[in-house]
């Protein structure tokens, strides 16, 4: 049976698909890229054409990931309806559905430690300019007072992305309610805010939920 001729970008995202759900169901150590090709039907230098190793495609999911997340993220900061406060708030909760992709909730596994770590390097340094761009936003608005800036979105950030992580930390609820209120305080006073002027409680339902 000959094989199916397909566009690169087509069969460059058929090979980003398959890894993806091998990686989920076998795990990153299991999945070779004899399985990959093998699952595509396609010959192994086909899968080198576009990927350098099993690492470099496994960093491909996680980027198509990120950058619909940044896409989701631009929405929200390019709203001249939304103030700085409430986009903030908002993409608190962007980032955690982000978080609990199936992909990306995987990669807690301690065999994907190492990717773990350079992903969320990457995560902070994405999101960062985002992130400073709403902070920028509410102090041009006289909402935000800081001297700051840079630091603060480094610290919500990885706040966001580590401390509030259900994977690594087994909170209880009431636990997970009192640290999200400190974030909200650290953030209000941080940005010389009122308390209160926060409400992150909101953003985390989907953690608080499960």
């Amino acid at each position: 049976m000959s094989r199916i001729t397909k566009k690169p970008e087509e069969r460059k995202n058929e090979l980003i698909d398959v890894a993806e759900e091998l990686f989920s169901t076998l795990g990153y150590r299991n999945t070779s890229v004899s399985d990959i090709v093998k699952k595509v039907s396609v010959a192994q230098g086909t899968f080198y054409y576009y990927f350098k190793s099993k690492e470099d495609i496994c960093v491909s999911i996680f980027q198509r990931h990120l950058e619909k997340t940044v896409n989701e993220f631009n929405k929200i900061i390019s709203n001249v309806n939304i103030s700085a406060i409430k986009k903030l708030e908002k993409l608190i909760e962007v980032d955690i559905n982000f978080n609990k992709a199936g992909f990306v909730s995987i990669l807690h596994d301690e065999e994907y430690s190492t990717l773990h770590r350079k992903f969320m390097i990457y995560i902070i340094d994405s999101y960062k300019p985002i992130v400073l761009s709403i902070i920028n936003q509410g102090i041009d608005e006289g909402v935000f007072k800081t001297e700051f800036a840079d630091e603060i979105a480094e610290f919500f950030l990885v706040n966001a992305n580590f401390l509030f992580d259900p994977e690594l930390f087994s909170w209880n609820r009431d636990e997970y309610i009192k640290k999200i209120n400190a974030f909200s305080y650290i953030m209000g006073k941080s940005l010389n805010l009122h308390k209160g002027s926060f409400n992150f409680i909101d953003s985390f339902k989907t953690y608080l939920n499960r």
